[in-house]
């Protein structure tokens, strides 16, 4: 896919993110990373709909969910030459959305957020914890 899209220096790689070693030398160029990590699924309106009673948003789920999501964006801002890290999910939740980045800004401190989509007229939930406006919240 990455050939047709003529996209020759992204690598595509099947394996759990969280056992990659940031210092192992083939990822000594890692300058950017997209994390879109398991989540609720919840901005999926089909998804929705089919949803059993366990893949319901409870608070316990959405708890977990963040745990992990928080465990990867961290783990991504670990590389050492890292300069940009994108996280991206499909829940309408604060919970996983703009409290995992507001969790992850306050233990990595040497990062902040930069405007995304600045024309796009929707921003983020409000929170004292992040800069207003700087995550985009893109509703189904």
């Amino acid at each position: 896919m990455m050939k047709r899209a003529r996209v020759p220096n992204v690598h595509v790689r099947r394996a759990d993110f969280l056992l990659a070693d940031p210092h192992s030398e083939e990822f000594a160029n890692v300058r950017y990373v997209l994390t879109d990590p398991s989540c609720s699924g919840s901005g999926i309106v089909k998804r929705v709909e089919q949803q059993g009673a366990e893949e319901k948003a409870t608070p316990e789920r959405l708890a977990a969910l963040a745990d992990v999501q928080y465990r990867i964006v961290s783990h991504a801002l670990s590389f050492p030459n890292v300069e940009r890290v994108v996280y991206s999910t499909c829940s309408i939740h604060a919970e996983e959305n703009e409290e995992v980045v507001a969790r992850v800004l306050a233990s990595h401190e040497s990062f902040e957020l930069v405007p995304v989509l600045v024309r796009w007229p929707r921003r983020g939930i409000r929170s004292e914890a992040l800069p207003n406006g700087s995550c985009a919240h893109l509703l189904p």
